[in-house]
């Protein structure tokens, strides 16, 4: 597989998945993206890690798969799904 070509193709399904989070397709570009990245050995960028649980790899969108809170120097994400909290630091 040739690195560039997997990267245009999951770049092409990234921007699908985040205008649409919640559509019909979204899932499943989501885990095709993924899979693909790691087939070819390709680093996850941010926008496709943020799609999935850190602890259940379920697939969980930011605003419909998880909740968010802002606490004192983090963002904390909560999975519905296994109640897995992963942080994001931002100061």
């Amino acid at each position: 597989m040739n690195r560039k070509l997997v990267r245009a193709y999951v770049d092409g399904l990234i921007t699908q998945v985040i205008n649409d989070p919640n559509g019909p397709l979204a899932e499943s570009q989501a885990k095709t993206a993924r899979r693909m990245l790691m087939k070819a050995r390709i680093k996850q960028p941010k926008e496709i890690r943020m799609l999935f649980c850190k602890r259940c790899k379920s697939y969980a969108p930011p605003l419909s798969g998880k909740t968010v809170r802002i606490n004192r120097g983090h963002l904390a994400y909560t999975c519905k799904i296994c109640g897995g909290v992963s942080r994001i630091y931002y100061k």
